[in-house]
């Protein structure tokens, strides 16, 4: 299942499944542009390819991944100023936000998995 929050520049994957060892796996994006009708919309962003994930353990454990990339990336495909220092303070914020466990990386999504995998359940 997976979160493209309206106005944030990030989009987040839940996985309920014991065998896979991560829990959430934040894309940093562009903000996600909403169009249609609620139960038939597309979603657009552009996603920092391999760059500043931000990536929830089931342990808990918690990581910053492909940092260095995103230093590459800054020189190799010429990022403009804004992006990167969007694309910086947004992960720091994920990050935060995850430590703390404040929502969407608290009990929110797990409550989302579990209502997906009832009988009736919807996306």
């Amino acid at each position: 299942m997976t979160l493209f929050p309206t106005g944030q520049p990030w989009a987040a994957s839940y996985y309920d499944s014991v065998d896979q060892p991560i829990a959430v796996y934040v894309d940093v994006t562009t903000p996600p542009v909403w169009d249609g009708a609620t139960d038939r919309a597309t979603v657009t962003m552009v996603d920092l390819d391999l760059d500043l994930d931000v990536v929830l353990g089931r342990d808990g454990s918690l990581l910053l991944d492909d940092e260095d990339e995103f230093e590459e990336h800054q020189v190799t495909l010429a990022y403009p100023g804004e992006v990167v220092d969007l694309a910086r303070r947004t992960a720091a914020d994920l990050m935060a936000a995850a430590a703390d466990a404040r929502e969407p990386f608290g009990p929110a999504g797990a409550r989302w998995l579990q209502a997906q995998r009832a009988p009736g359940g919807t996306t």
